[in-house]
Formats: C-alpha cells, structure tokens, sequence
C-alpha cells in the first residue's frame, strides 16, 4: 500500500513538473493578458482529481489507523456476555405474545459521523487542557426525566439487545437468573474492542448495551437524581500521567507518558490520594510496574473526579482526533470475581478444554 502510494505520488509531481517545463519552453504559451491563453490548461486539469483521490485516500487511511489503535487500547478492558453452549450471544427476547419477528431486529444504526479534516497534534500544554476539557463535572449531569412510554403499548419494533457487562458479578447474576427460568446460558469473557467493533457495525442484528459498573452508574447520575448518556469514563483535575520513567517531573511528556482515564471513580480518587503526598507512586497496573504522577496543578487532598462518555471520546478518535490514542491510557475497573463468577468462568473454560485438546492431539498426528 505505502508503495503504491508513493507511485501515485510521484505521477502527480511528475505531471505537475511536465506542464511547467512546457510553458517555459513556449513562449507563446506564456500569458500575455488575452483571454485565450488564461484558459486552464487541462493536463492540471486533470491531475486536481488525482490529488484530492490521494488526500481523500491518506485521510482514511489515517481514521482506519486510529481505530485499530483504539482496538488494540480497548482490548486490555474485560466484559462479560450471557451466551449459550456453543457460545452464541443471547440475544434478549421480550415476554409479550403479540410481538412479531419484526420487533426482535436492531433498530437502526446511526448515520456514520461526517468525515472531517484531521486535526494536528497538539503541545504537551495544550493536550492537557484539550484532555480536560472533554471532561465534566458530575454536578454538570442533566437532571432526569420521566418516561412517557407505555411498556405494554411497546409492541412494536422492539429493540433486540445484546447485554455487555463490566463486572463480571453482575453478569454472572444475569445467567443465574436465566437459568433460573429455564435458559442455558453461560458467561463468556470478552473485550471492550468486541464491543466497539459491534457499535460500528452497521449490518448487526442487534444492539449492543454495555452496563458499566454500579459505582460508575451512580456516581455518573448522581445517585440516580440525573442522566448520563454512554459509558461513563472518569479522570481527575490536574489529571494523572502514567510512565515508567522513575526521573519524570513537570509538565506532561507526550513521548514518555499517557493520560490515565479510568472507568471507576473510586480507583481515580484512590490512586490521586497515593501520588498526592510525594507527587507520584509506583503501581502495577495490568500486570507491569508504572509510575502514576499527578500533572502540575492545584495539588489538592480532595481532587475533583470529572466525568466524560467513552463513546464521544471514540468518536472523536475516529473522525478528526486520531492523536489521542498515543496520549492515553485507559485503566480497567478493579473488579474481583466473586465465588459465583468464578465458578461460571471455570465451567466456561473447562467447555472449551476438550475442543483444545482435539485441536492439540490432531496437531501432534500431522507432525508424525
């Protein structure tokens, strides 16, 4: 592809230089006020049409690199789904007789985000600002309001809905209670990037919802008093920078360090509390010794937990901001399974086992 391009590169300038030397070589070619050698030439022309072709191509090439780096990100975050002995998804189904099979497809995607000119890659200062800023208050929430659907007038076009969990509790609650009506139903470990590929997928048969934790869920409304739309995502102010160099100090290092953005507000506030003392601590997150620092700011006891959407964020990410997926660092829930959740997992991967070990004895015959 890289190789391509620089092909299609050098024709253009190639074009580009043939017109020029023709010109020069002409005289009469030259301008010389009529109108008729103001005309646009058509050989550049021509090659405009290629040039915006290029440009256009480099653009989605660049949103396509973003996204595979957010995969990748979000591919350190584990969630759950209630699937079924051969490991399909269960999809939700609504207990009402007179839903047709028109009710049970997704509803419709939204329309993708307009394609926009990347943005360039801003200053250590300003990136911390432009971190900041797409962060809120939690005080800022809107305020609730009351549904106005009928639940037994909803029959129509109801939603087929793929539930993914962040704590794997709560998922483990949900296929106890599936199975308590009768369903089999198992828990299946995924990603946050199967997620993310499945909102983007504009041919799915249903939508994907992921339940953030409960403390992230209350803190986003406000224990309920307001609304929060997306995934909830925290941060504090001045924010966290996570490095493992022991000698980091001052400002924001864009080239050593990554802004930490957590799904859990409590894990925000706590590792804040442990740099605040000295500045920084040293940690192991997701399985590697890093050092967490607190940003030059206001350094108080007390920090101030914002708030953001994990979704607007990754839009943001895919259309003209592709730059912050070098700049930071998402951090899981710290969510320990408890005696059911493991249990189900273990029942899980000891399904899998046999097919693993066909899979290995066939190996080891075609090696013979």
């Amino acid at each position: 592809m890289c190789s391509w391009l620089a092909v299609a590169c050098l024709c253009a300038l190639a074009v580009c230089r043939l017109e020029s030397r023709s010109t020069a070589r002409n005289p009469r070619q030259r301008w010389d006020g009529s109108p008729v050698c103001n005309k646009p030439c058509p050989v550049l022309s021509s090659a405009i049409p290629a040039a915006v072709g290029i440009t256009d191509l480099l653009g989605r090439l660049d949103r396509h690199r973003a996204a595979t780096a957010l995969y990748r990100q979000l591919e350190r975050i584990p969630v759950y789904i209630a699937t079924d002995a051969r490991g399909n998804a269960l999809v939700s189904h609504y207990p009402l007789d007179e839903v047709d099979a028109a009710a049970y497809s997704a509803t419709e995607p939204p329309p993708p985000a307009a394609a926009r000119p990347a943005k360039h890659l801003p200053s250590a200062q300003h990136a911390v600002q432009e971190f900041l800023q797409q962060f809120a208050e939690v005080s800022e929430v809107v305020p609730v309001q009351s549904s106005t659907h009928d639940l037994r007038s909803m029959n129509r076009r109801m939603p087929a809905v793929l539930l993914y969990f962040m704590d794997p509790n709560a998922c483990a609650a949900h296929v106890l209670e599936l199975r308590r009506q009768g369903k089999e139903a198992h828990i299946t470990r995924l990603t946050l990037a199967d997620y993310a590929k499945q909102v983007d997928d504009d041919a799915r048969k249903f939508d994907p919802i992921l339940l953030p934790t409960s403390e992230a869920l209350v803190s986003a409304t406000r224990h309920g008093r307001g609304t929060f739309r997306g995934t909830p995502i925290f941060t504090t102010d001045p924010p966290i920078a996570i490095t493992k160099s022991e000698t980091a100090q001052g400002d924001f290092n864009p080239a050593t360090e990554r802004l930490a953005v957590f799904f859990s507000p409590e894990s925000a506030a706590e590792i804040y509390r442990r740099a605040w003392w000295k500045g920084s601590v040293k940690l192991k997150l997701g399985g590697e010794a890093v050092i967490c620092r607190i940003l030059p700011g206001t350094r108080r006891w007390s920090t101030r937990v914002l708030v953001s959407s994990l979704e607007e964020l990754c839009d943001r990410i895919k259309t003209d901001e592709p730059y912050w997926t070098s700049l930071i660092h998402f951090e899981p829930p710290p969510i320990a399974a408890d005696t059911h959740a493991q249990r189900l997992l273990q029942e899980r991967a000891n399904q899998l086992k046999p097919t693993w070990d066909v899979l290995r004895s066939l190996r080891g015959l075609l090696n013979h």
